[in-house]
Parts: structure tokens; C-alpha cells; sequence
């Protein structure tokens, strides 16, 4: 959360030191976006081949490098390889965290799924705070030189990649001591469980026989679970990419300070219920939950499109309701889907492609669309 967050928070800061604009740099994070979209499936592949918690560590010390190198290019280019670099590593750490977890808990990993997630958006709330006081909007202005200023920003955006970098490579050492000393076993799953059905025997002597599902059953419901994944993903995306820029547009009236605030709110919140959901996962399935958020996902377009756009209460409260919305479904998708099949390598690259894929798409299409009708 921190690694991916960074770049956003200082944007102005990597644009002046690589001599470029902002349009530009957007070909940066569409590149790592776009590499870490298909790296998903190759890491699927990559897990099945090597030992997947040894990869996992070196995924970290690669993300680590990349972002302790980001503010030392001067040049587009080099920034567009090293953040597509991080974008692998990020697709790689993606795969094998879904897959470690669903396999060590299985049917039970939902509140460890959520506890993840949590940690994800608390990374993406702590990076702005790390930043804030250096970026070049803040920093010291203590002389009129423009070099002066220049190489102490310089200073200033280097010293915030390298304690984001360091806490990086700190995870990377601990993975990678773990595995070391205390190798990761995998434990038996229970495919052969899950893919069998119980019905009545013919005769006394077997009144109870199990027989296995057909392949046609797996098969339409990964399909429909990389659905599922891709069209939530790009709804949860949207969302949090984009409702500054919707906020800003539905009504003139709102202020850039309340703006501000709701955005913020929506980001509290959202971590707030990923906080809660770690608890409710002990105790409620996970698909009531995705029903739950489903439920105040419509709610809340609903009252944000008949009532938000020009009642300013209503708008906080529809805002509010799509962040609890929107705060646990990924982990309960996952957690439901483990409850069905069993989560292989494969089928978690599989699953984050799927859920990366509008993600990453959709950008080309609404910048446009808010371009043209705002």
C-alpha cells in the first residue's frame, strides 16, 4: 500500500525531476498498471515452478529497489522500466499472499483475507503522512536560489522513497528468515471434498454415495468468480479514483475544502470497515457479507443519484455508505470462492488479473468520457 501510494502522493516532485509533464508521467502508471495486470498470470505459472515464499521475499526486495530508485531518473524512460519493474513485483506479491493465506486457512481465511486488506489500506494512508512534510509544496524554503531549491527537493523526495524502500526491504528479511528457519509445509486441501456431491444410494447397503461434480461445473464457475472479480474491481476503482472529479462536477456549490473532507471521509471509512470486517468474519459468512455490501453499494448510488446532488447531507451519507460498501467484498469474493474450489497458483494469478483487468482498463475510457461531459 505504501510502495503503490508514494508515486501519487509526490507526482509533482517526479514529474520536475524527470523533465517531463503530468500527461506524460500518466504513461508511467499506466505501464506499471499494465505489467502488473499480466505479470498476475505469469506468477501463477512462475509459483508452480519455484518455491512460491522464496519468490514471494525476493518480490519484496524487488518492489524495495525499485521504489528507493524511483526519484534518481532523470529521464522519462528509465522511470516508465523501473515502475513497470515494481508493477511485476506488485503482481507477484499479489498472487502469493491470496494463495498462502487461502491455503493455510481454507474455508477460514476470510478475517485473515480482511486483515490483509486492512494492513493494504493503512499503507495507503500512512504514505501521504511519510510525505506531506517533504514534498516540494512544504519543504524548507529557506534561500531564493533555484538550484538551491531544486537539489534540496531533490534531497527531501529522496529521503521519503528511502524510508518507504527501507520498511520494504525489512519485510523482505523477515519473509525470507521465515522461510529459512521455519519452512513453510503445505497442508492438505480439501478438493477432494469439495468436488463431490452426496445423494441417495439405490440399495441399503449405500445409502449415501458421493459422486464428482463434472469439469463443466469448474469451469463456468471460475468464469463466473473472474466475472464477479473484474466487474466489482472496476467498480471499487472508479470509486476511489475518481470521486474528487465527481464530487467537483455534480454540484458548484461544493467547496474544494468540503471536497476535501469527503474524500478524506471516504478513505477513514473505508479502512475504518476493514477494520470491523476483520471481526464480522468471525462470525458471519462470507456471502452475506457480499450481499451486505452489494446492498448498501445500490443503496447508496441510488440516494447519492436522487438525492446527493443537491443536498449536501445526503451526499455525505451516500458517500459514507459506498465506502462500507466497498470496504470487505474483495476478501469475501476470495474467501467464498475458497469455500467452493480450492485456490490454487493458477487460479490466484487468474483471479487478480480478473480483478485488475476494467481496473486498468477503464481509465482510457472515463478520462474521456469526463473530458467531453463532466
Amino acid at each position: 500500500g505504501m510502495c503503490y501510494r508514494i508515486v501519487s502522493v509526490t507526482l509533482n516532485d517526479l514529474t520536475r525531476i524527470a523533465n517531463t509533464t503530468q500527461s506524460e508521467f500518466s504513461y508511467v502508471l499506466s505501464a506499471r498498471a499494465g505489467i502488473s495486470l499480466f505479470s498476475a498470470l505469469l506468477c501463477g505459472w512462475i509459483f508452480n515452478l519455484l518455491n512460491r515464499q522464496v519468490v514471494l521475499s525476493f518480490s519484496m526486495l524487488l518492489m524495495g529497489i525499485g521504489i528507493f530508485l524511483t526519484p534518481h531518473f532523470p529521464k522519462l524512460v528509465f522511470l516508465l522500466l523501473n515502475q513497470s519493474m515494481v508493477g511485476f513485483a506488485s503482481s507477484c506479491i499479489d498472487t502469493a499472499a491470496n494463495a498462502l493465506i487461502l491455503e493455510m486457512w481454507n474455508e477460514k481465511s476470510n478475517s485473515y483475507m480482511q486483515a490483509v486488506n486492512l494492513f493494504f489500506s493503512l499503507g495507503t494512508l500512512v504514505s501521504p503522512l511519510i510525505a506531506t512534510p517533504f514534498v516540494s509544496s512544504n519543504a524548507s524554503r529557506t534561500t531564493n536560489s533555484n538550484a538551491t531549491n531544486s537539489t534540496e527537493g531533490h534531497k527531501h523526495i529522496t529521503l521519503i522513497y528511502s524510508i518507504v524502500a527501507g520498511f520494504t526491504i525489512i519485510v523482505f528479511l523477515i519473509v525470507l528468515l521465515f522461510e529459512i528457519l521455519w519452512p513453510y509445509k503445505k497442508p492438505e486441501r480439501f478438493l477432494s471434498r469439495k468436488n463431490q456431491i452426496i445423494v441417495e444410494g439405490d440399495n441399503e447397503s449405500e445409502p449415501l454415495i458421493r459422486i464428482d461434480l463434472p469439469r463443466s461445473y469448474y469451469i463456468t464457475f471460475v468464469s463466473l468468480s473472474c466475472l464477479l472479480l473484474s466487474v466489482y474491481g472496476g467498480v471499487e476503482g472508479n470509486i476511489s479514483n475518481y470521486l474528487p472529479t465527481f464530487l467537483r462536477n455534480i454540484n458548484e456549490n461544493i467547496s474544494q475544502r468540503e471536497n476535501d473532507y469527503i474524500t478524506s471521509m471516504y478513505a477513514f471509512v473505508f479502512a475504518g470497515f476493514r477494520a470491523i470486517s476483520v471481526f464480522l468474519a468471525i462470525k458471519m459468512k462470507p456471502f452475506t457479507m457480499i450481499c451486505i455490501s452489494f446492498s448498501l453499494l445500490l443503496f447508496g448510488n441510488f440516494l447519492l443519484l436522487f438525492f446527493g446532488m443537491t443536498t449536501p447531507t445526503y451526499l455525505w451519507i451516500s458517500v459514507c455508505l459506498l465506502a462500507i460498501g466497498c470496504s470487505w467484498v474483495y476478501s469475501c469474493i476470495y474467501s467464498f470462492i475458497e469455500q467452493r474450489i480450492d485456490v490454487t497458483n493458477a487460479f490466484s494469478g487468474l483471479f487478480v488479473f480478473s480483478g485488475s483487468f476494467l481496473v486498468t482498463l477503464s481509465p482510457l475510457l472515463i478520462g474521456k468520457l469526463i473530458e467531453k461531459f463532466p
